[in-house]
């Protein structure tokens, strides 16, 4: 069975429906945040810090992460540390007034975080009332965020928003109804991973040097497949983040169900094997990142905006072959779905696309695949026969942030999922396996 990429055709009607599902995550100069929704505080409002929190240890938070190294765990690559917290926005933002409009904001401080995101655990909008999120330097904004974000569950997780202090506003026509509720239970600082500002842009560059942009020219021919690859942004149950991969995947109905394929092991938090019921309901809580690339070939500037998505639910999963097939709970717009073939064939050579290390989109060329046999991790997991493909690398690598990328043959259809493998820059075993698709 095989089954060809589809564009999502931008219909009016469906636009409708579905706009504001989605947030968008936008950059721009300084000079231009107005005409961005981002206004200045009257000079009779003071912009205290309303949430101060302490700064990470360093030594020891990299501890942890040397520990799981050498443990051999197969983890996602950890970028944040979560701090519960109990904010009543609503109560304890500064209240202020511009005409017929009625603002609250809130401002929250974490010396030498590379960004900040939050969970609520409680989020309600009325109609009338928006909500954006943005740094202190005015060059990031995220949202705006409406009822139509409201979550059947009420907890609602954000984007990274960049820096150390950013500012949440809450805007209505009027004064803000009894409906409006928004409390803060996690901040999460993140440490790594993350893109940092020089000179006013952002400048990736968390990936090992030897991964290609997809912008460059070893992307040619995989654009419309990359479109279809997402940034996942997981949460252990104490809020600690962690980057995935997977990809939109089509389905023979080719009805646009937002399918999405990734690896088992980023739901196994506690390298078991199995899933519990509390790993199998974290996914209603994950963020999906499109579009997140870089401007040209190997700039390390990030687009100017990319588009997020949150919750799913777990549709299937299974340890053997490590894949996992979630549901977005929006329907994406504008977001390319994969295409797939479950021949037990070995694949023609073809490509990985992935966000290593939490960075923007690579692509990885392979020069040979082949079935893989028993194959033992540093953890102790043993992968059984013909339930992988064993990926060759002839261009770039892959890595922690990675698991779950798709694997497509030359055809352009997806084979795999990324499980883990050796592969890194200059290493000697250049390959990498991924649960095949027809298993």
């Amino acid at each position: 069975m095989k089954s060809r990429l589809l564009f999502f055709v931008l219909i009016a009607f469906q636009y409708s429906i579905q706009s504001f599902c989605q947030i968008q995550t936008q950059f721009f100069p300084v000079q231009e945040s107005v005409r961005f929704g981002i206004h200045s505080l009257p000079n009779s409002v003071s912009l205290r810090t309303h949430k101060i929190i302490p700064e990470l240890n360093m030594k020891l938070v990299l501890v942890e992460d040397s520990i799981e190294v050498i443990r051999g765990f197969i983890r996602p690559y950890r970028f944040g540390i979560g701090n519960n917290v109990s904010i009543d926005i609503m109560r304890e933002g500064t209240i202020y007034k511009i005409g017929d409009s009625t603002h609250l904001v809130y401002k929250i401080f974490s010396k030498n975080a590379r960004n900040i995101h939050l969970k609520f655990d409680r989020f309600t909008l009325d109609k009338k009332t928006s909500l954006i999120i943005y740094n202190a330097e005015k060059t990031m904004l995220y949202g705006p965020m409406t009822y139509e974000n409201n979550a059947l569950n009420n907890v609602f997780w954000t984007d990274l928003i960049k820096g150390e202090r950013i500012i949440l506003r809450l805007s209505t026509y009027g004064e803000f109804g009894e409906i409006n509720d928004l409390h803060i239970s996690n901040i999460v600082q993140g440490y790594r991973g993350d893109s940092v500002e020089k000179d006013g842009i952002y400048v990736g560059g968390a990936s090992q040097t030897c991964e290609k942009d997809i912008k460059c020219a070893e992307g040619i021919g995989w654009h419309s497949e990359a479109r279809a690859v997402g940034m996942l942004l997981m949460h252990d149950n104490n809020g600690d983040a962690r980057f995935g991969t997977g990809s939109l995947i089509n389905n023979t109905a080719q009805d646009f169900k937002p399918y999405f394929l990734t690896a088992f092991h980023n739901l196994d938090k506690d390298n078991s094997l199995t899933l519990s019921s509390t790993e199998s309901t974290q996914v209603t809580n994950w963020i999906f990142r499109f579009l997140y690339v870089s401007t040209t070939c190997a700039s390390g500037v990030e687009s100017s905006n990319y588009i997020t998505f949150n919750g799913s639910s777990l549709r299937a999963a299974n340890q053997q072959s490590d894949f996992a097939l979630l549901e977005l709970n929006n329907r994406p717009i504008g977001i390319n779905y994969a295409g797939w073939s479950r021949s037990s064939a070995i694949p023609t050579i073809g490509a990985g696309i992935h966000h290593p290390s939490g960075d923007v989109k690579k692509i990885s060329k392979n020069s040979q695949v082949v079935n893989s046999s028993l194959f033992t991790f540093s953890n102790g997991v043993t992968t059984q026969p013909d339930t992988h493909w064993q990926a060759n690398w002839s261009v770039g690598v892959t890595e922690p942030g990675s698991s779950g990328s798709p694997l497509f043959n030359g055809e352009n259809q997806i084979v795999g999922q990324l499980h883990g493998g050796p592969s890194a820059c200059g290493a000697s075993q250049l390959w990498d396996l991924y649960g095949r698709f027809d298993v």
